[in-house]
């Protein structure tokens, strides 16, 4: 594989884990702010939180998948 490529694809994945993981925190905090206030808004806040803990999921992954796994025509 082409270390630059690489490279890249591995800053962006740790760009998009650093982006998700602050939407998860930040959903989190607001969902707590609205629990009393309002229960409607702080259950679409819950639904942000747990998207996000999902795509941080995926994310790590992939990047496992792609940092262990190389396609055969790339190992050589």
């Amino acid at each position: 594989m082409d270390p630059d490529l690489h490279q890249i694809r591995q800053e962006l994945l740790e760009h998009v884990s650093q982006i998700l993981t602050a939407i998860s925190m930040k959903s989190k905090t607001l969902e707590q702010r609205l629990t009393q206030d309002n229960p409607q808004e702080a259950r679409a806040a819950r639904e942000i939180h747990e998207l996000a803990r999902q795509l941080i999921v995926s994310n790590r992954q992939m990047a496992q998948r792609l940092g262990t796994h190389p396609k055969p025509d790339e190992s050589v």
